[in-house]
């Protein structure tokens, strides 16, 4: 056969109004004008969520849980038998609570 670079057949484009590439794209649009009018409040917006949640993390973690006794641990950590790290800073003698008695 012969070669060609024209193309065998053309189909009818769709009508661009109901094609779901086309309303997402229309919405990525309003989005990014609605961000590009406003650049500034999205910036600071964007700079003071990352701080929230990056301090919010941080406070989470078990470098930050300060325990003044073995009773205010919480019975989480040992039914989920996960390992407690930590330093005994202060011994009393007869100090063990009734219910361990």
């Amino acid at each position: 056969g012969k070669i060609t670079s024209e193309p065998t057949s053309t189909l009818p484009a769709p009508s661009t109004t109901t094609r779901p590439r086309h309303l997402i794209g229309n919405s990525i649009n309003t989005i990014t004008d609605a961000i590009n009018d406003n650049i500034i409040v999205a910036r600071y917006s964007t700079i003071a969520a990352i701080s929230l949640l990056t301090v919010y993390g941080i406070s989470k973690t078990p470098i930050f849980f300060r325990y003044k006794n073995v009773c205010d641990l919480p019975s989480s950590l040992f039914a989920n038998r996960r390992t407690i790290h930590g330093r005994i800073v202060h011994v009393v003698e007869n100090d063990i609570p009734t219910e361990w008695k």
